[in-house]
C-alpha cells in the first residue's frame, strides 16, 4: 500500500516527500466530506425538529383559538335566550347571533376600543412575567399579555337547526309527523333532485322518493316491520305492513340491523338502506336529527327552496297551479327578501309567510301555523375556526339553550 504512493523519480519503495503531501491532501479532503455530510444531516434534523416543533405549537394555539370561537359564540346564544325571554313577542326580538360576528379581529378591536388605547399594544410587547417559585400561589399581574393580544386568528359561524328539517319527528305520532312527512317529501321532489333518485349507490341500489322516505322513519322506529306511506291522509300517513324491514341491510357485503331509535347525530344517514353519499350530501344542510322532538319549524332560514317549501305546506291547496308558475313562485321569495331586508336582523313570523300567500290568492291553514311554526329556536350549531401560522383547526358544536351556555349535544376536532 505505501508503494502505491511512493516517489517514483527516486525510484525507493518508501513515500518520499511530495508522497507524503498527496496522503495528507488526501486525508484532508476525506474528513472534510465526512464532517460536511455529518453538519449537514444534522442541520436537515434540525431544521425539521424545528418545523415539526413550531406546528406543534401552531396546532395547539388553532385549537384554543377554536374553542375560544366557539365559547364567544355560546356567549352571543346565551344572550340570545336572555332576550327571547325578555321580549314579549317574539316578532320584536332581535337576533343577536346574526347581527355580531364572531371573529378575532372583530374581538380584538372591541377589546382595544374597551381600553381606550389609540394603538394597539404590539404582541410580544410586554416583558414575560414572573412565575411564582411556590406551587398554588398567585401570578404578579405585571408583564402578564393583556387581554386580546395573541398571535393567529378565529372565527365562528352558527346555523339555526330548528330551521331545518327534525328527521326524528318522522316517528311522532299524528299532526306532527305526517306535517314532517310532508315536509320532506315537498323538499326532495323538486325535479331538480331527479338525478339523485335515477343513479345507482354503491350496492347497486335506486330507491324512489318514497322509499327514500320510509326507509329514514322505518330506521327510527321502535318495530321491526317496514312501513307504507299514504301522504294523502292528514294524519298516519305510515302504516305497519308485513314486511321484514331487516331485509334491505342483510344484503350488505357487511350486514347490519335498523337502529330502531332516534338518530342521535347526522352521520347516522349514512346509515339508512339505500342512502347514497350525493343523496346525503344534497340534504344535509336541511335536514337535522338535534332539536328536541316537541320543538317547531322556524321559519327564518335563508334557503329559498325551504322557504318555497313551507309556503306550500302552509297553504291550504299545497299542489295549487300557482306552485308550478315560476314567476309566481320568484315574486313570493322576492316579497319575502322585502320582509327580511326591512328589518335585516328580526325574524319573520308564519304570519308574513300567510300574508304572501294571500297576496298571491292563496290561503293559510292556521291549524299547523300554531302548532308547527315558529320564530324562536333553542338549537344551534356553531364551526369555529383557529388559526395559527399555516395551521388552522376547525371545532363543530351543536348546543341547545338551557339557561346557561348551552347543553353540548355532538362535539367534534377536525
Amino acid at each position: 500500500m505505501m508503494r502505491v504512493f511512493s516517489d517514483k523519480a527516486g525510484g525507493t519503495g518508501t513515500l518520499g516527500k511530495r508522497g507524503r503531501r498527496g496522503m495528507a491532501l488526501l486525508m484532508v479532503i476525506t474528513t472534510i466530506a465526512v464532517l460536511t455530510s455529518v453538519v449537514v444531516e444534522f442541520a436537515y434534523s434540525t431544521h425539521v425538529d424545528v418545523r415539526l416543533a413550531a406546528n406543534a405549537r401552531d396546532a395547539l394555539r388553532a385549537q384554543y383559538l377554536a374553542k375560544s370561537a366557539t365559547n364567544f359564540a355560546r356567549l352571543l346564544l346565551y344572550v340570545q335566550s336572555l332576550l327571547d325571554r325578555s321580549v314579549g313577542q317574539a316578532s320584536m326580538n332581535f337576533r343577536v347571533w346574526e347581527a355580531i360576528p364572531v371573529h378575532g379581529d372583530a374581538i380584538r378591536g372591541f377589546v382595544e376600543a374597551a381600553r381606550g388605547e389609540e394603538e394597539a399594544t404590539p404582541v410580544g410587547s410586554l416583558p414575560p412575567a414572573q412565575l411564582s417559585q411556590h406551587l398554588g400561589q398567585l401570578v404578579p399581574a405585571e408583564g402578564l399579555q393583556p387581554f386580546g393580544n395573541y398571535q393567529g386568528t378565529f372565527f365562528a359561524e352558527i346555523e339555526d337547526e330548528e330551521a331545518k328539517i327534525n328527521l326524528n319527528k318522522l316517528n311522532n305520532p299524528g299532526l306532527s309527523g305526517a306535517f314532517t312527512a310532508q315536509l320532506v317529501f315537498q323538499l326532495i321532489s323538486d325535479e331538480r333532485w331527479d338525478f339523485l333518485f335515477e343513479e345507482e349507490n354503491t350496492h347497486r341500489e335506486r330507491v324512489t322518493r318514497e322509499e327514500f322516505l320510509i326507509r329514514i322513519k322505518d330506521f327510527i322506529d321502535e318495530n321491526e316491520v317496514e312501513s307504507a306511506l299514504d301522504l294523502t291522509l292528514a294524519t298516519g300517513v305510515f302504516a305497519d305492513t308485513a314486511s321484514d324491514e331487516e331485509r334491505h341491510y342483510v344484503r350488505y357485503p357487511q350486514r347490519y340491523r335498523p337502529k330502531n331509535a332516534l338518530f342521535d347525530s347526522m352521520d347516522e344517514i349514512h346509515l339508512v338502506a339505500g342512502m347514497s353519499e350525493r343523496l346525503a350530501a344534497a340534504f344535509q344542510d336541511r335536514f337535522t336529527v338535534y332539536p328536541d322532538i316537541n320543538s317547531k319549524l322556524n321559519v327564518n332560514t335563508r334557503d329559498p327552496m325551504q322557504r318555497l317549501t313551507i309556503l306550500r305546506l302552509m297553504a291550504r291547496e299545497p299542489h295549487h297551479p300557482a306552485f308550478e308558475n315560476l314567476y309566481t313562485v320568484e315574486s313570493m321569495l322576492r316579497e319575502l327578501d322585502v320582509m327580511q331586508a326591512s328589518m335585516p336582523f328580526a325574524p319573520l313570523t308564519p304570519q308574513q309567510f300567510a300574508a304572501v300567500l294571500q297576496m298571491h290568492g292563496l290561503e293559510a291553514r292556521q291549524d299547523v301555523m300554531n302548532t308547527e311554526f315558529s320564530t324562536t329556536s333553542q338549537t344551534y350549531t356553531i364551526r369555529a375556526s383557529g388559526q395559527a401560522g399555516d395551521v388552522v383547526q376547525t371545532i363543530t358544536t351543536v348546543v341547545r339553550l338551557d339557561g346557561g351556555l348551552g347543553k353540548v349535544l355532538y362535539y367534534r376536532e377536525d
